[in-house]
Parts: structure tokens; sequence; C-alpha cells
């Protein structure tokens, strides 16, 4: 959902931006789906990488179900934590598979908040589930997201066996979900 959106806007993504690194005892970690740095090169980058202090910046919270609390606070609340990062503006969308028509006026009142909801065909790939093996031992399903990040952090790569959860064939990371070949 998070990519199918980003590729809509444009932009630099960081996927799973740290907001507040975990401090145990103290506070924990607070990781937001997606911050695009509008304007910025169209690539996915690493939060190491690029810096947000001075942009002008969009925040994504994405959710695969109905607009609703959870979601909401997510995005208004990570607005809040991304001012410390001192950016030039923020704009905060909750991303989801359907608007909610009392939710949805509230939250769109607040400065800086929007609802994007998410096409049907989008919805079905975001819900698809996908199977690997490491080692030869198939491991627990991940959504489509999990399975870019293991590919972003090394953890298994393009020629990675991999299937869609409700089917059979074993086929490659890089055929099932299309991974550029720089990762």
């Amino acid at each position: 959902m998070t990519r199918w959106y980003w590729k809509q806007v444009g932009g630099t993504l960081i996927e799973e931006f740290c907001a507040v690194e975990r401090v145990i005892g103290d506070r924990g970690g607070r990781w937001i789906d997606g911050v695009v740095i509008k304007g910025g090169e169209c690539k996915i980058a690493r939060q190491s990488e690029v810096e947000v202090a001075g942009k002008d910046i969009m925040i994504i919270q994405a959710k695969d179900s109905r607009l609703g609390m959870w979601v909401m606070g997510q995005a208004f609340f990570s607005a809040a934590l991304m001012e410390a990062f001192k950016p030039r503006s923020i704009e905060s969308i909750a991303l989801v598979a359907h608007d909610d028509s009392v939710l949805g006026p509230i939250f769109r009142s607040h400065d800086r908040m929007r609802v994007v909801v998410c096409p049907g065909e989008v919805m079905l790939r975001a819900r698809m589930r996908f199977s690997v093996k490491k080692d030869g031992i198939p491991q627990k399903p991940f959504s489509e997201t999990e399975i870019f990040g293991l590919v972003e952090k090394g953890k298994i790569d393009r020629s990675t066996p991999c299937r869609r959860s409700d089917e059979e064939q074993w086929s490659t990371v890089a055929e099932q979900l299309l991974v550029p070949a720089d990762g």
C-alpha cells in the first residue's frame, strides 16, 4: 500500500522510518510506515541516507482496513513526532482500504491530515501473503512489504525461493514480486 501511494506522488521514500528510538525502561520505539520527501529523487532510501530537516515531507500510515481510531492516531501523532526532525512542512496520510463517514471528516478537519483510499486491486495485493524458503525450510507467510524489507536488509535475495501462500509452485522472490535488480 505504502509503495503504491509513493508511486502516485513521487519523491524519496523512507520505509519504516524510526521517529523515536526505543529505550528500555523509558519508552518504546515508534516507526512510521513511510516518510516521503516531496520533490526528492524518485527512489527508496534508508533513513541514514537522507535528511528531512528543511524539507517538505509526507507521512504515510497504512492499514488494510477501514479508517479507524488506530490508524488515525498513528497518522496524527506521527506528525507530532516528526516535528523533532525539523522539516519545513508535514502532511500526514492515513492510507486505508475504506474511508469512514463519521471518522473521516473529523480526521480531515485537523490541519495537515488526509485520508487516501487505495483501489481494490491494490488492496488485494496488500492482503496477499508469500512464503520464502531459508536453508530449504519454508518460513511464515509475509506481506509483500515485509518481503521487500527482508531483501533490503540482506536476509533474503532475489533468487530466494518464494511462493504465494495460496499456491503450491515455488519460484523466486524476483519472479513473484518483480523486485528491481538494485534491490
